[in-house]
């Protein structure tokens, strides 16, 4: 099986833009996973968008796109 490239865009609190970076991971099952592990090990990461070229997969963290703003 090949591995697919992915584009993380971080949600930081230390940095006023997104940091994006770029991963080669099998699956998708496998890029959740990581996104997840991403989001639990680094207490300065507010959430975490996936995309395939310009194209959001999913996100993770964060408030919920249906949540009313306070």
């Amino acid at each position: 099986m090949g591995m697919q490239s992915f584009t993380f865009c971080i949600d930081d609190d230390r940095y006023a833009v997104p940091v994006r970076l770029a991963v080669s991971l099998p699956n998708g099952v496998a890029v959740r996973k990581h996104a997840q592990s991403m989001l639990d090990q680094n207490q300065h990461h507010r959430a975490i968008e996936v995309f395939v070229a310009a194209t959001s997969l999913f996100k993770v963290g964060g408030r919920a796109e249906n949540e009313p703003q306070a």
